[in-house]
């Protein structure tokens, strides 16, 4: 007979369950928290992935381009640099509403994959962090619109605030 020291089965699952409970401690701490601008689109809150976002600014005048896409606004000088100004509520489903740039507007300047883009909104908020765990996946049943081009939904100042992918919604704006 060995010296070897005999577990029985529960040992063995509760020390399974030990080790568990520690690795999702463990990756619990190590998450990096992920930050979101809020922003506002007609009467709802949107997050905007904060990595993406080069500046914000209050929108000047908007020069129309001829030939564009409607949600082409036009184009901003931004300090020297000429960017474009998208309406993107038509992809999420929104009704548009015309531009008032004596309100608290803003555009983002975002840039995705090298290109820039500047996002109108109603209004900016704030950053705000959020754990991995309070993300919620998109909701199919607010509506077919904002489920496509969300990454997930959030809990926020008691409010859903979708959490934009905004690589899809520019590439449906392309399209």
């Amino acid at each position: 007979m060995s010296n070897e020291k005999k577990f029985t089965n529960e040992q063995i699952l509760q020390d399974v369950r030990l080790r568990q409970q520690n690795d999702s401690t463990a990756a619990h701490s190590v998450k990096p928290r992920l930050k979101f601008l809020v922003c506002q689109l007609n009467d709802e809150w949107y997050g905007i992935d904060a990595t993406l976002i080069r500046e914000i600014s209050r929108i000047g005048s908007v020069t129309r381009v001829p030939n564009t896409p409607s949600y082409v606004l036009g184009v901003v000088n931004l300090r020297g640099n000429i960017t474009a100004a998208l309406d993107i509520r038509e992809p999420l489903g929104l009704e548009r509403r015309p531009l008032n740039t004596h309100t608290t507007a803003r555009i983002v300047v975002c840039e995705i994959e090298g290109v820039q883009a500047g996002i109108v909104v109603e209004a900016v908020s704030e950053v705000a962090d959020f754990n991995q765990s309070q993300i919620e996946p998109p909701l199919l049943s607010l509506g077919s619109e904002r489920a496509l081009y969300s990454s997930g939904v959030v809990q926020y100042q008691n409010q859903l605030l979708f959490l934009l992918n905004l690589a899809l919604v520019l590439e449906k704006l392309k399209a």
